[in-house]
């Protein structure tokens, strides 16, 4: 999941790959947790077919700088020669010092979020026999960050060892990795572990992005050939591509600094065949009271309502921002609807349709449907249909001009296995007063009426047949003809 563009020829295998549809509502958990275990199950999934089995631990590395050179984006992939890294010393500016590796093994992988003297089978978190750890790389980045990179047995036992149900494909792998982090020049004693450690997949390179810093770790094998993207490009008609440029990666390791780095894609090439084709980064916080990416984002966004204006600015808009990898003053964020859709059991739910106009005129669109409890949790989910997010040619067209036709799959969010309840949605320009309903071959279904500019119905032959519809004002204007938004 490429990441995306390589991963939207999964879509149909997506569906499958968080259990059933129940399975996929969540509760308090919240949307920004499915959309990550989802990117990384296919990405993981796209990975164990292609031939791959080298795997990583570091490479020593000076800082690394974006290097001009040839983009390799045209070559095919191709299955590499295995590569067991595990048996290499460990690297990094660091790597020659004894004393520091073995303090560095003995730190204890616990932190608030996984406390020490758990058990690792019942946890389902690694905590593994100190014989077994191993130094994969340890130094100072230019961006004031020391890092070390700590493996060992994976020991920990998840509940669900299907591959094809596990959303973590690297909790099955043989090797957990924990990352500690402090201050450029910090005595090891004086390292935090970052985040929970887990286990990787095996023969997977590890790549790790510092969102405080921006400190950017590629870890490969010697000889590796790494090549960084610093976020997709869209053009006007949609379309997304990375430009992958070379880095230097000495040993087969890249340290880099990202400002921006929350989209970066890295790429590995060994012997002319790929061990990694387009990945997106792990992201650490070297500074627990740091905000994510995410939260960051959110703080420095001013969100147009082209309706209603909501309490707080949506979940999505954060997350479209980080799709873009753009700065966040460089991204419109429009809201152009957000309301009621019905349920079975009649509980109130929100949907919500975000925009993200993008410099080259591109959009990316995103739609939630979410629900509040009574314990003051809130629990989101996507609309099904296959998509999430989609990006939409610009064409020069306003987004308040524009008009969004959708399904939206309401799902009982309780874990008490209510039935799902499906309506066809339309958000018309505010201005637009019914709306043509057409199907597949052009025949009219009905002209309805519009609520503001929005039709929200349940109507069993509207929903199913419903391809495209076109806006017409009270004085009978048509707006352009708008065709439904699928995973297709």
């Amino acid at each position: 999941m490429t990441t995306e563009e390589l991963l939207r020829t999964e879509l149909r295998a997506w569906a499958d790959e968080v259990a059933p549809d129940g399975s996929r509502d969540l509760s308090a958990a919240g949307l920004t947790d499915l959309r990550r275990r989802r990117l990384r199950h296919r990405a993981e999934l796209l990975a164990a077919a292609v031939a791959v089995v080298a795997v990583l631990l570091g490479a020593q590395a000076g800082a690394s700088r974006l290097l001009d050179g040839s983009d390799r984006s045209t070559a095919a992939p191709t299955p590499t020669p295995a590569v067991d890294v595990l048996g290499l010393p460990a690297r990094g500016p660091l790597a020659g010092d004894a004393a520091v590796l073995e303090a560095l093994v003995q730190l204890p992988w616990a932190s608030d979020g996984a406390p020490a003297g758990r058990d690792p089978v019942v946890s389902g978190i690694p905590d593994p026999r100190v014989e077994t750890r191993r130094v994969l790389w340890a130094g100072d980045s230019p961006a004031g960050l020391r890092l070390a990179v700590v493996a060992g047995e994976n020991n920990a036992q998840p509940v669900d060892r299907d591959p094809e149900r596990q959303s973590d494909l690297g909790a099955l792998g043989s090797t957990a990795v924990a990352v500690f982090v402090g201050p450029a020049g910090a005595p090891v004693d004086q390292l935090r572990l970052t985040g929970v450690p887990h286990g990787r997949t095996d023969g997977r390179p590890i790549a790790l992005r510092d969102a405080t810093t921006g400190t950017a770790l590629v870890l490969a094998a010697p000889g590796d050939y790494v090549e960084i993207a610093e976020r997709p490009e869209y053009d006007a008609d949609g379309v997304e591509s990375f430009d992958f440029r070379p880095v230097d990666a000495p040993d087969g390791a890249a340290l880099i600094t990202a400002e921006h780095g929350y989209a970066m894609q890295y790429r590995v090439w060994r012997d002319g065949g790929t061990v990694v084709d387009g990945q997106p980064f792990d992201t650490v916080l070297s500074d627990p009271a740091a905000p994510g990416d995410e939260a960051a984002i959110a703080a420095a966004l001013d969100v147009r309502f082209l309706r209603s204006p909501a309490a707080e600015a949506p979940l999505d808009a954060s997350s479209l921002v980080v799709q873009s990898g753009l700065p966040p003053e460089q991204v419109d964020v429009v809201v152009p609807w957000t309301g009621s859709v019905p349920s079975r059991d009649g509980l109130p739910m929100t949907a919500t349709l975000t925009t993200a106009t993008l410099p080259s005129s591109a959009v990316l669109v995103s739609l939630t449907v979410s629900r509040s409890f009574a314990d003051g949790s809130r629990g989101s989910s996507d609309c099904g249909d296959g998509w999430y997010t989609k990006v939409l040619p610009g064409g020069g067209i306003n987004i308040a001009e524009r008009t969004f036709v959708f399904r939206c799959t309401t799902h009982d969010m309780s874990g008490l296995g209510g039935s799902e309840l499906t309506s066809l949605v339309v958000v018309a320009p505010v201005g637009a007063a019914t709306a043509r309903l057409l199907d597949g071959t052009g025949a009219v279904l009905a002209e309805v009426p519009l609520d503001d500019g929005v039709l929200v119905t349940t109507d069993e032959e509207l929903v199913a047949d419903t391809t495209s519809v076109v806006p017409l004002g009270a004085d009978g204007r048509e707006h352009t003809r708008a065709g439904l938004l699928t995973g297709d």
